[in-house]
């Protein structure tokens, strides 16, 4: 399996990356990292968080891998761990809520978002 490239570059500082990307500020508590429970991706970025010691700067919301329950794709929020920043129902509605006109790449899982500029980091 080889990933799909998206449009989303950005990063998390001051430093220009070598392939461009729009910087983010630095602050804590500023950015959302969603998961899923079920992808190899997203548990390297758990793993990272961890290992890394972000966990108290960086939140996580977990997403469950179900495309019956999905409007587009198949990780939708719970009960238990909605969607902090816009309340969505599932990954594409936070998309296309985060994207000026709507998203309409593959809403795909890892997600990190930026919760006082309201957009999508990578």
């Amino acid at each position: 399996y080889v990933r799909p490239s998206y449009s989303f570059d950005g990063y998390i500082g001051k430093q220009p990356k070598k392939t461009g990307g729009k910087a983010f500020p630095d602050q804590a508590g500023r950015y959302q990292l969603y998961v899923g429970t079920a992808c190899p991706w997203c548990h390297r970025c758990e793993l990272v968080r961890s290992v890394r010691g972000l966990d108290r700067y960086l939140a996580v919301t977990r997403v469950l891998d179900r495309p019956e329950e999905a409007s587009r794709g198949g990780w939708v929020f719970t009960p238990t761990d909605p969607d902090p920043l816009k309340g969505a129902r599932d990954l594409r509605e936070l998309y296309d809520a985060l994207v000026p006109g709507g998203y309409r790449g593959r809403c795909t899982a890892p997600l990190l978002a930026d919760k006082a500029g309201q957009a999508i980091v990578s």
